[in-house]
This record gives C-alpha cells, sequence and structure tokens, in this order.
C-alpha cells in the first residue's frame, strides 16, 4: 500500500485490532497456546509462516499477551525482526524490556557495551 509516495507497512497495524475484529483466529490461537504452554520445559521454537497480510503477526500478538501465557512464564519481551537486523539493536531492546518489565535499573554504559557483553547480561538476568 502507498502513502503520499512512500510505502506503508500494515504490519505496524497489527496491535490496534481487536480480537472480537479478527475472523477465524480462535482455532489457530488455542492451537498455538497448546504449543507454548502443553508443560514440555524444553526450549523450541515454533514457526508461523505464511503470505504478507493473513494476519501471523496479528496472531502471534494475540498468543503473547494471553493472560495463560504470561502466567506459565516468568519473563516476557516482544521483539520485532526485520532484514536487515543489527543484532545489537535487538540486544539491547530486549535487555530494557527486560529490566523494565523486573523493574530494575538499566545496566550503566549500556549504550557503549559490544554484543557479547549485552549476551552476559540477558544471560544474567535469565
Amino acid at each position: 500500500m502507498a502513502i503520499n509516495g512512500g510505502c506503508y507497512d500494515r504490519r505496524d497495524d497489527a496491535p490496534l485490532l481487536e480480537e472480537a475484529d479478527l475472523v477465524g483466529i480462535d482455532k489457530p490461537k488455542q492451537q498455538l497456546l497448546d504449543w507454548v504452554i502443553d508443560g514440555d520445559s524444553s526450549l523450541k521454537v515454533i514457526s508461523v509462516f505464511g503470505m504478507g497480510g493473513l494476519g501471523k503477526t496479528t496472531l502471534v500478538r494475540k498468543v503473547y499477551e494471553d493472560t495463560e501465557v504470561k502466567r506459565h512464564f516468568q519473563n516476557h519481551a516482544w521483539i520485532t525482526v526485520s532484514q536487515p537486523f543489527n543484532i545489537k539493536e535487538i540486544l539491547k531492546d530486549l535487555i530494557q524490556q527486560l529490566f523494565d518489565e523486573l523493574k530494575r535499573p538499566l545496566p550503566q554504559r549500556l549504550e557503549t557495551m559490544d554484543d557479547n557483553k549485552m549476551k552476559a547480561v540477558l544471560k544474567e538476568v535469565l
């Protein structure tokens, strides 16, 4: 979709949609909820894929915001990764969200930390 000669990315609108406005989200949402909180404590990756505009981001956001999911996990962060991505910005955003959630002051010199130091901070807090 073009706006004023530029490009408009509709994925940013996903958080603005109400669940009641979404058609057919209940079954996929419940399936994702079951996979996320199935009691298996091992690490896992769940991929949600499909053509643009199908509602993947909205679906995953609704699972992320679900109260049952929030109760199941000690820490929560929402990270958007695009191509190309900047790992330093992703790590910094993750640290900021987690420290905010834990109501802890941000580590000193976060802006000047290298990737390895940020990873060590994340490992320590998690």
